[in-house]
């Protein structure tokens, strides 16, 4: 299905516009005219822009002379009203049709998300039936009835609310903030949903680790020497994505359970070196079988010989640029 970042349009300064820039950002539309009752409204327009830009809202207006010619001038000469009469500064497009034949396709995408708009009160309800009155380019229900009808579009391009063209900018203001809050609910938190993962992949592996009298942290250390023995503290915390000060106290328990040694390093005696004890090494054949159990276990099972890797991959990805930032 379609989404408000799969099309482009056109700049008032004639550049191409790619609408997959705005991914992740609340986006206000607005078909605009420089002659019209409504246009005091590019004033809260702006204001609206100027209060909530750098939290992720972008305007964009696309100015249309389908109603009464109210939109007569050419793209720079709208561009230079806005900027002298109302100081506008959020992004403009060049003029379009937004109903019928040539109507601009994202209006049509828009109308087919948000076919209707609220008119409150008996004085909305008459402006409502005026305008469709005078309006000679509707000719579906879903079609903009005049200017400045507004459509907000959430971060991830799901939620399209339609405003009439009497609803002022100030009015949305609620709900402008409301979409700008849903980036910070915790089921949208990507790091919520991985430390859950995490968090229960290390009780599934409990039951299974502690008849070996292991922790899962202490099985990932053991993970890192069997892939290598006699690593230095340090590299075993940069492969675990650790502090040493963290590892040092769990290899400090693991000696005393007989698993590793640590011995200091023969060319530097600052370093501290770590080695698999018999017991260490005994444990690899003993605990084989704990990846085989966690695969098979029920909350693995869609994942596949096809999904699985595909899934490595994309953590990895993550896993790499996340440790890219400094």
């Amino acid at each position: 299905m379609a989404k408000i970042y799969d099309f482009k349009a056109q700049s008032n300064r004639g550049a191409e516009v790619d609408f997959a820039q705005y991914e992740g950002k609340v986006l206000m539309i607005v078909n605009t005219a420089s002659k019209c009752g409504f246009t005091p409204q590019y004033d809260g327009l702006e204001e609206l822009y100027q209060k909530y830009k750098d939290q992720g809202l972008v305007i964009i207006g696309f100015p249309c002379d389908q109603f009464a010619h109210q939109e007569p001038g050419s793209n720079e000469e709208i561009a230079e009203f806005c900027r002298l009469n109302h100081g506008v500064t959020f992004p403009l497009m060049a003029k379009v049709d937004v109903n019928g034949a040539n109507a601009e396709p994202i209006f049509e995408y828009l109308k087919a998300q948000a076919p209707t708009e609220q008119y409150k009160g008996l004085k909305g309800k008459a402006t409502k039936t005026m305008l469709k009155g005078i309006s000679k380019s509707v000719e579906k229900d879903s079609d903009i009835l005049w200017n400045f009808t507004k459509f907000l579009v959430s971060r991830d391009g799901s939620v399209v609310k339609r405003y009439a063209p009497v609803t002022e900018p100030k009015d949305i203001e609620k709900d402008i903030k409301e979409m700008m809050r849903e980036e910070l609910r915790l089921d949208n938190q990507l790091c919520f949903r991985l430390y859950t993962a995490s968090r229960l992949l290390t009780q599934a592996y409990t039951p299974l680790l502690s008849g070996y009298g292991l922790t899962y942290p202490q099985y990932l250390v053991l993970l890192v020497l069997w892939e290598k023995d006699a690593q230095p503290v340090n590299d075993i915390a940069k492969r675990l994505y650790l502090e040493t000060n963290t590892v040092t106290p769990l290899l400090q328990r693991m000696e005393k359970e007989g698993i590793v040694r640590r011995r200091r390093g023969l060319r530097d005696a600052r370093q501290m070196i770590v080695t698999l004890t018999a017991k260490g090494k005994a444990l690899e054949t003993e605990l084989t079988g704990v990846p085989r159990a966690i695969g098979t276990a029920a909350y693995c099972a869609s994942f596949t010989s096809e999904t699985v890797p595909a899934l490595y991959g994309m953590l990895d990805d993550m896993i790499d640029k996340l440790a890219s930032i400094k």
